[in-house]
């Protein structure tokens, strides 16, 4: 990407050392020796080694999905305050028929932290706060959760508007919603995670392509089984007030 020569040379720098010896030992002095500039060059384009890694990870990214994506179906955050709002790092892809079909995004992100394999687990492997493992959460967990007011969205448009505005506030009212996006945003990170600490494992196609969209498919079933149970048990009660509660366990 045009404009960032200078910032990758250092970003680069850091992640050749890393992949040399442990993360917590790189310091600003061996990436400014390795580029063969001054330690301020360092400090003009990063606060520190995390925004370096965090960075890194974005232009890695936004690089695949550039080149896989049109522009309309990527997604950048607003500018701001550790944003980078030229660096896309999601995709929403929601087809004629409602599906919210993103496995080619899950695939691009596997193939991402592949790149750099030896660089990403040795990131990765440093967990809790301030970790990239951490971040990743931070930035899914809202586009997960869009995702879900856009399947419910999706699912009541042929609805009455009555029904509709019931429904929606059923489906997304209270903590059901945030605790759908937490669990699958988890999910799929440490799914990411795991496949990267760990030994490659063989993949076929046959084995993956039922499941290769499992995380949107997942969500759209669970709102369509909600909906449905609540018809099928009378989930309206007297004076036109729903009753099932949203996402009940059977």
């Amino acid at each position: 990407m045009a404009g960032y020569d200078s910032k990758l040379c250092v970003a680069e720098a850091f992640a050749s050392l890393v992949q040399t010896m442990p993360l917590e030992r790189v310091t600003v002095g061996m990436v400014a020796e390795r580029i063969g500039k001054h330690r301020k060059t360092f400090y003009y384009h990063f606060s520190d080694r995390g925004e370096v890694i965090t960075w890194l990870f974005r232009y890695d990214l936004a690089q695949g999905l550039k080149a896989l994506f049109d522009d309309g179906l990527l997604v950048c955050e607003p500018a701001g305050e550790g944003a980078y709002p030229t660096l896309p790092f999601y995709v929403r892809n929601m087809q004629s028929d409602g599906r919210l079909y993103n496995a080619p995004f899950f695939d691009e992100l596997s193939r991402t932290l592949e790149r750099r394999r030896a660089y990403y687990r040795a990131v990765l492997s440093v967990r809790g706060p301030g970790s990239l493992e951490e971040y990743l959460y931070r930035l899914y967990r809202p586009q997960i959760k869009q995702d879900i007011m856009l399947l419910i969205e999706r699912r009541l448009a042929d609805e009455g508007p009555l029904e509709r505005a019931v429904e929606q506030e059923l489906l997304s009212g209270g903590s059901n919603v945030d605790f759908l996006a937490e669990f699958f945003t988890g999910a799929f990170i440490q799914r990411m995670v795991k496949r990267l600490l760990d030994e490659p494992c063989q993949r076929s196609l046959e084995e993956v392509r039922p499941y290769e969209n499992i995380v949107h498919d997942s969500l759209a079933l669970l709102i369509e089984r909600s909906v449905n149970s609540r018809r099928q048990t009378g989930g309206w009660t007297k004076g036109g007030q729903p009753g099932s509660p949203p996402f009940a366990a059977e």
